[in-house]
């Protein structure tokens, strides 16, 4: 069995654990201060505004994909929504908006204290990490967008997954879907890993729940109207090449190179414009499903434990960024829950997530209208940024032959570690039935 944390020649002292977790809340607090007065503020980029309309909007009865386009899921809205009921203007609105994600942040750190207590690690360093990210990111990012939600959605959904045969897991990752749709990339590894196991009953189930939870908050809008969601797709799918996104990279690099390349505004971000445009813009569906069908290939060939669950989780959602025609500079959130918790080859990880971070805050806000104006020292530091999170990309996937020998060679009823091994328990099976079965 995998070492609990009494046991663990790596863990704290359990007396120690409580005062970590307070010293790194105290940390988060500090920090996200420190971004919300500090200087990487930009006012002529900010959102706020903007979002201050569209909360207004949505409390004065006006209905999203009806009345006024809306790019994101139903629930979405809410967090637009909650600030405007207790702020009057702009300025109120930014701090109470900034509240809330800050509130959502402290929470996400919870999670990571009490995930890696399970996993039996040390809590310090996926603490330490976390707060390097946090302070990679900047402000623009973290507290001026609502994306750290579904970030903790999905990491908490990850969390529930070994309890109860997975069904809060799947409703909790329906909740972050239901925020934005990139937590729904996890789904294939999950339908995998209950085939795996036979656990057919707990699969019709959890995608049923999954279904009913993410389609709920669209039947009011389908009744009043039957279009909202046809305004939705057409959106997404008339979205064109956005300039931070991987596949503008090489449209951005011919530019160097004297290629003909405009940047434009659209759909509510800068696009890039030129005659090869169109045919990158239709090769991001394939690739994103290849991406993930890649992910998923891989993840189940493999055992069935915490870590690769995780992992490749992460994988999952990188896949989904990456290949994607629009990479935000907010995307760059969705990994910052699970990253930490990462045990594979986790400094390497976290120094190319935390390096992304860093020239993504470089590239928005602080040079934005370099990129946007196609500055070639810009366009290098967008490549390399994207250059980057493929490679973290490619290590997560990676996975030595003789590592995985080893661990294969173990039995997955000891991979499975004490969390999953309850499930197993709880199934009626005994740990030598599921070590055949998840082979």
């Amino acid at each position: 069995m995998a070492a609990s944390l009494d046991d663990s020649p790596y863990a704290e002292a359990r007396w120690r654990q409580p005062g970590l977790l307070l010293a790194a809340l105290l940390m988060h607090v500090g920090l996200l201060a420190l971004l919300y007065f500090g200087p990487g503020y930009r006012a002529d980029l900010s959102t706020i505004p903007f979002d201050f309309t569209r909360g207004t909007q949505l409390l004065s009865g006006k209905l999203i994909y009806r009345d006024y386009p809306f790019e994101y899921p139903p629930l979405g809205a809410l967090w637009y929504a909650l600030p405007r009921l207790v702020a009057q203007d702009t300025a109120t609105y930014h701090a109470a908006f900034a509240v809330q994600m800050a509130v959502v942040d402290l929470a996400t750190v919870v999670l990571v204290w009490a995930w890696a207590r399970r996993m039996g690690q040390r809590v310090g360093p996926p603490l330490m990490a976390q707060a390097l990210f946090l302070l990679a990111a900047g402000v623009m990012i973290v507290l001026e967008r609502f994306d750290l939600v579904a970030a903790g959605l999905t990491a908490l959904a990850l969390y529930l997954w070994p309890k109860t045969g997975g069904v809060w897991g799947w409703a909790c990752l329906a909740l972050g879907a239901g925020v934005k749709i990139f937590p729904a990339a996890i789904a294939p590894l999950w339908i995998v890993e209950q085939a795996r196991r036979r656990q057919w009953g707990s699969l019709f189930i959890g995608l049923l729940i999954f279904a009913v939870t993410l389609a709920v908050p669209f039947v009011p809008l389908l009744i009043i109207a039957p279009d909202s969601l046809g305004k939705l797709l057409a959106y997404h799918q008339e979205r064109g090449v956005q300039i931070e996104s991987l596949l503008a990279t090489p449209l951005l690099i011919g530019h160097a190179f004297g290629a003909t390349v405009k940047s434009q505004f659209a759909f509510g971000s800068q696009e890039i414009n030129s005659a090869l445009t169109p045919t990158v813009a239709a090769l991001a569906t394939p690739l994103v499903i290849l991406a993930l069908a890649l992910v998923t290939w891989r993840y189940a060939r493999g055992p069935l434990d915490e870590e690769r669950r995780l992992r490749f989780a992460l994988a999952a959602i990188l896949a989904f960024t990456l290949f994607n025609k629009v990479l935000s500079a907010q995307y760059m959130i969705w990994p910052y829950t699970l990253a930490p918790l990462v045990t594979t080859r986790r400094r390497l990880a976290w120094g190319l997530y935390a390096a992304a971070l860093a020239l993504t805050q470089y590239l928005y806000p602080h040079g934005w209208n370099s990129l946007t104006g196609l500055d070639p020292q810009a366009i290098a530091v967008q490549a390399g940024r994207n250059t980057l999170l493929l490679l973290a990309w490619a290590l997560l996937l990676w996975e030595p032959r003789q590592t995985a020998r080893r661990v294969e060679e173990a039995g997955a009823a000891s991979a499975l570690g004490p969390v999953v091994g309850a499930e197993a328990t709880s199934a009626g099976s005994g740990s030598s039935g599921w070590a055949r079965r998840a082979r």
